[in-house]
């Protein structure tokens, strides 16, 4: 994903355009690291450490959400048919989302959206952890 794509997501709600931290980001793909094809040349079977680095980049992702101005009008963007599948919206992830929309988990494609979903929060969490007992 590039720039571009990127900005043609947010004409759609010109506040987000404005108020959005994720705009303003040297790294607008950082927003859908979720997706496997955003690796260089990669497509199909995902390594542990291209998982690892999707992860990493999601949870940076999420940190930049959680103190956004704009996280609920982005969220509402996000649950828009055309957002649901792809990328973080209002700090949420795909799998979160389509749960939210009442999708079935049944469907190989959501239950790895849901999966990946559970493995960011996990760690997620250990950060978390982590950062209180230091």
């Amino acid at each position: 994903m590039n720039k571009g794509a990127r900005s043609r997501i947010y004409k759609n709600n010109e506040y987000l355009q404005v108020q959005g931290l994720c705009t303003g980001s040297s790294d607008p793909d950082l927003w859908f690291s979720d997706t496997a094809n955003q690796l260089p040349g990669k497509r199909g079977v995902v390594t542990v450490e291209e998982k690892r680095k999707m992860v990493a980049r999601t949870l940076a992702a999420l940190s930049i959400c959680s103190i956004c101005p704009s996280k609920q009008a982005c969220l509402e963007e996000g649950m828009k048919q055309q957002n649901i599948d792809f990328g973080v919206w209002g700090g949420t992830l795909p799998g979160e989302r389509l749960l939210l929309a009442g999708r079935s988990p049944r469907s190989t494609e959501v239950v790895n959206k849901v999966s990946f979903a559970k493995q960011v929060r996990e760690a997620e969490q250990l950060l978390l952890r982590g950062q209180q007992s230091s």
